[in-house]
């Protein structure tokens, strides 16, 4: 008994001796900080589901105008673009998995404090990306019960509004980098350069670390 209780207590300690040092290690790679990279990973990774989620919009559209007219051209059908958008969609869905986790590292790297607009603006772009998933999501479950994947015609006008929302939530994500600064010139060369030019809004002592809420580089 008493040895089981030192091996548990043994493995405790080690995990708390070590679990800061490897949270400090994955939220550095989320945020892009590797070796000299000057660029965060989440503007590098969101453009696939950005993509993706119109591309899927699109083919059901296209999709539906063909079941009422016609086909244009013979090798594409209705069937196929609704199988396409499906799958779009799912592919979607995964790939959100990298931009979210990124884009959480990046929303507490933001200073509420010294930038209460780039936080609002930062909730409302988190927000539309939650509200857009859960709609392909929906979606991609309900499209699966059908035949050949068509949509119902709720699928489509849900993925109207949610690309809606995608399309504003991009503008607010380059408002949060080309506005508020949010990831610029904070590690690697970036940060090298913004160094020797002498910012003096650059903080020589700030070292990247596990940022807390409200506390960070922007």
């Amino acid at each position: 008994m008493g040895e089981h209780l030192y091996t548990s207590a043994s493995a405790i300690f080690f995990l708390q001796s070590t679990m800061p040092s490897i949270t400090k290690y994955v939220w550095s790679i989320l945020l892009g900080h590797v070796g000299e990279n000057a660029h965060p990973l989440h503007p590098a990774v969101v453009h696939v589901p950005a993509t993706l989620y119109p591309v899927a919009f699109a083919s059901d559209v296209v999709g539906l105008f063909m079941d009422r007219f016609p086909p244009v051209l013979s090798f594409v059908t209705s069937r196929g673009l609704y199988a396409f958008s499906y799958y779009a969609t799912a592919a979607s869905l995964i790939s959100t998995i990298p931009a979210a986790l990124t884009g959480f590292a990046e929303f507490f790297t933001i200073n509420k404090e010294r930038s209460p607009e780039a936080n609002r603006t930062a909730y409302w772009h988190a927000g539309l990306n939650i509200s857009a998933v859960a709609i392909a999501l929906f979606n991609f479950l309900t499209k699966r019960q059908t035949v050949d994947f068509a949509p119902y015609k709720f699928n489509i006008f849900l993925s109207g509004v949610g690309l809606t929302g995608v399309l504003y939530s991009v503008y607010l994500g380059g408002t949060l980098v080309y506005k508020h600064g949010v990831g610029v010139r904070r590690m690697g060369e970036g940060k090298k350069a913004k160094v020797i030019e002498g910012n003096p809004n650059y903080d020589l002592d700030s070292e990247l670390g596990v940022p807390q809420v409200g506390k960070g580089c922007c």
